[in-house]
């Protein structure tokens, strides 16, 4: 069927398992069977972009998973004429799985161009009742490698089988400095350009008492940093009004025990800043909705001014890390002359931050936090950052759990945090731990005014982050094992064999619980219901422990597990087994 919609112009080169291969204008100049992939050699024989489509049949698909898709979406089925996503190192990465009812993978694949531009097609075939796969390569002779899953696996097995894949053919991952796998207070929904010096200093007090031992201040800092607007961005100097001494205000945060990370969007140029005139001709293309012109990696210059901005912002504020914002943006050059020494924005992208890594290692600075968001999530970015953030989703803990286990698939070690945790303030504290709950699975980013909220909602944030951390060697080292994405990963789990399983119930469904794996177990209701349904197999004599939202407990039994058991778990509470000596 791909040969009639390509009028004919594809040609049939290989099969594995029921998903058969096509090409037009790209030679198959070997196949490797190795490790559960069925990895096929592609050169590009054309200055024209070729082609490799994939063709598998429809079966009992339930959803297709990619990384360019919204959490919001539920990775559902697309028609082929509506999927649709353009792959670089800063958005997304052409990888994809497509799974049946029971998270059984039919399709899973991925292209090693993870830095030029791919663009990627795919969805239901409705004249061929199957699922198709379209990968226009970029143009220009080249060499690249496709994987094919060649054996049976799930959505949760194949999809960081090939991000790690992807991964090994680029550099290391960059290291992570021990602070980064802890929970973090941001300044962003709390105040969003709002914030000042004063704020700060009365929330990082609470935050402190809270144990949150990191600070990341947020967009705002910045002179000009005010209205959402971008036009005042490229000086990188602190409002004086909001911050008279930021050096100083870093310092005293310092002395507290906290570390500092501070935002910023180093490829943003405004028209209201000091620099604009000297600096334009680096930034030609303006962004309406940024209200500010955006620098062009690809001249040399231009690169060499974002690093320069990057290392010394580190350098004058002692700052232990940085929050890299709106990367994406240099995708605005894609496709579009150039007079500079890099013509594709992807490979220039690369270059400007393997620069910064090496100046910031010349100078002694590599112990850092580097984050960067959705949609820069490509393994071949991981060398250039530690931390990994989920998309921004102000309010919405389902968007979060999804980005989070999204962003967690192809992650590999980068450590991966939520999207800052906002709630209404005026609410009962239950609604800020229904919040907290969603976001149990990556390390949490507070971002609410600490110094303004009652007692009760931070009681429930001192209950949760003390939870976080009991679980959090669990949470953050184990391979997720999450539910179907079509159905909102509505049951997470994570398990260090023989020490503690961790089990997030976020929809009503049975648990089922191994007597036999002799560890303990936790498991979160963060259902509707005011119980939980446990499938016990086995029997052991085992020790129950129910703790409502604010990490109160409410009962303790010895109990003979066996069989189907209801158990009274509070909303937003949770339950501790711990099998006992018979």
């Amino acid at each position: 069927m791909l040969q009639e919609l390509f009028q004919g112009n594809l040609s049939h080169v290989a099969d594995v398992r029921n998903a058969r291969i096509f090409t037009h204008g790209v030679e198959v100049t070997g196949r490797i069977d190795d490790d559960k992939l069925a990895i096929f050699r592609l050169r590009n024989n054309s200055a024209n972009p070729g082609v490799v489509a994939i063709e598998v049949p429809l079966g009992d698909s339930a959803g297709f998973w990619n990384a360019g898709s919204s959490a919001r979406n539920h990775r559902s089925l697309d028609p082929d004429w509506m999927g649709r996503q353009v792959a670089s190192i800063v958005n997304s990465v052409p990888l994809g799985c497509l799974y049946d009812g029971g998270g059984h993978s039919l399709l899973s694949f991925a292209l090693d161009e993870t830095v030029r531009e791919v663009t990627m097609k795919y969805g239901v075939s409705e004249e061929g009742k199957s699922f198709v796969v379209h990968l226009a390569l970029p143009e220009g002779s080249a060499t690249h490698e496709l994987a094919v899953r060649s054996s049976d696996g799930t959505l949760n097995e194949s999809v960081p089988h090939l991000a790690s894949w992807l991964a090994s053919k680029h550099a290391d991952p960059m290291n992570a400095p021990g602070f980064a796998s802890e929970p973090v207070y941001s300044t962003w929904y709390a105040y969003n350009q709002r914030i000042s010096e004063t704020k700060i200093l009365a929330d990082v007090n609470v935050a402190a008492d809270l144990g949150i031992r990191t600070l990341f201040i947020d967009d705002g800092w910045q002179n000009f940093g005010n209205g959402r607007g971008y036009q005042g961005c490229g000086d990188w100097t602190a409002d004086p009004q909001k911050f008279p001494d930021l050096k100083g205000l870093i310092e005293t945060v310092h002395k507290k025990g906290m570390r500092v990370v501070l935002w910023v969007a180093p490829l943003l140029l405004g028209t209201e800043s000091a620099d604009f005139a000297e600096l334009s001709d680096l930034a030609p293309a303006f962004k309406p909705s940024l209200n500010c012109h955006i620098y062009d990696p690809r001249i040399a210059a231009a690169r060499k001014h974002i690093v320069s901005t990057c290392v010394r912002l580190i350098e004058t504020f002692d700052l232990d890390g940085l929050k890299i914002d709106f990367l994406n943006e240099s995708m605005i050059y894609a496709s579009t002359p150039t007079d500079g020494d890099i013509p594709d924005v992807g490979q220039a992208m690369q270059q400007l931050l393997a620069d910064l890594n090496s100046a910031l290692e010349l100078r002694g600075l590599s112990d850092l936090l580097i984050e960067f968001r959705h949609p820069y999530v490509s393994p071949a970015i991981a060398p250039f950052a530690n931390v990994l953030r989920a998309d921004d989703c102000p309010g919405d803990a389902y968007m979060n759990r999804g980005a989070i286990i999204d962003a967690r698939m192809l992650a590999g070690s980068r450590i991966v945090h939520s999207d800052p945790i906002m709630w209404d303030p005026t609410a009962d504290p239950a609604v800020s731990t229904r919040q907290l709950m969603n976001a149990f699975f990556g390390v949490p980013q507070i971002s609410m005014p600490l110094s303004t909220l009652d007692r009760g909602h931070l009681d429930t944030i001192k209950a949760f982050l003390g939870l976080w951390k009991q679980c959090s060697a669990t949470i953050l080292e184990a391979q997720l094992e999450p539910s179907l994405p079509i159905d909102g990963y509505t049951t997470v789990l994570a398990r260090r064999p023989g020490k503690q399983t961790v089990i997030g119930l976020y929809a009503p469904s049975v648990v089922k619980y191994d007597t036999q794996i002799g560890e303990e177990c936790l498991i979160f209701n963060v259902t509707a219901e005011d119980m939980v349904v446990i499938d016990v197999e086995g029997s052991a004599p085992t020790l129950v422990e129910v703790f409502d939202a604010a990490g109160v407990k409410h009962s303790t039994e010895k109990q003979n597990l066996t069989g189907l058991i209801k158990l009274k778990v509070p909303r937003c509470g949770w339950a501790r087994l711990t099998q006992m000596t018979p």
